[in-house]
């Protein structure tokens, strides 16, 4: 009996080899790989980091509960977030008292409160006290050089960081840093709510800032709480690293 002999192709470099390899009796009999039909959703699978930032909210001394953060490994802008860190646990205190966020008021207006589709002002801000707790206190953070390997287009402008992507059981809710215009470098904080926001803002809420993390799904809650309610503004009451 004459041997059956199977055609296949070898790509090496730019050149194309066919090889016959001797089919053996049962070798259309073994269980071969098949092609999936299944469809790749639209929205990326959740992987959070380990590192993680709470803060503690109250308004009017009564508490609302928690904001966790995952913050982003490896941080695209370490001097920022590294800063935002040690504000955070207050482990600067002793050499400057101005270096933490307990007691510091997200701004505040009670015309912008969220109604039942969820829409109002779609950053909460934190200035802090204006020193940070890396470098000189009263000295602006500048890191060009990392802000420019992580840049990102949108509608006209850049923003840097994380890149925004939607995720699977994900709120988009991120956390950002201000590294262009008015408060840059400085002790200041935004809470943006991109994936919650209309079509016509979404990335364009996360223009001139620095994407360094993300709210976990649990502490949403926490979130609308302060943005319903009209009693005041609300306060960090604790902060620190989990």
């Amino acid at each position: 009996m004459s041997q059956r002999y199977f055609c296949t192709g070898i790509l090496i470099s730019t050149q194309l080899f066919l090889v016959l390899v001797p089919l053996s009796a049962g070798f259309f009999n073994r269980v071969l790989p098949i092609a999936t039909t299944e469809t790749i959703p639209s929205r990326q699978v959740l992987h959070y980091s380990a590192t993680k930032v709470y803060f503690d909210v109250e308004i009017s001394d009564e508490p609302i509960g928690r904001l966790v953060f995952h913050l982003s490994e490896p941080s695209p802008l370490p001097l920022h977030t590294e800063n935002l860190v040690k504000l955070c646990t207050g482990d600067m205190r002793s050499i400057e008292p101005s270096t933490h966020y307990v007691g510091c008021a997200f701004e505040y207006n009670a015309n912008y409160i969220e109604d039942g589709s969820g829409r109002y002002r779609w950053g909460h801000v934190m200035k802090g006290r204006g020193r940070n707790a890396i470098g000189r206190p009263g000295e602006l953070i500048s890191d060009s050089r990392n802000q420019a390997l992580c840049t990102h287009s949108c509608f006209g402008g850049q923003y840097y960081g994380e890149e925004y992507i939607d995720l699977e059981n994900d709120p988009g809710v991120m956390l950002t840093v201000q590294v262009s215009g008015p408060g840059r470098g400085s002790s200041r904080f935004s809470i943006v709510r991109v994936g919650e926001s209309p079509p016509e803002w979404r990335e364009r809420l996360l223009l001139n800032s620095g994407v360094v993390g993300r709210l976990d799904p649990e502490s949403l809650e926490t979130l609308h709480a302060m943005a319903r309610q009209i009693k005041g503004p609300p306060i960090i009451a604790a902060s620190g690293v989990m």
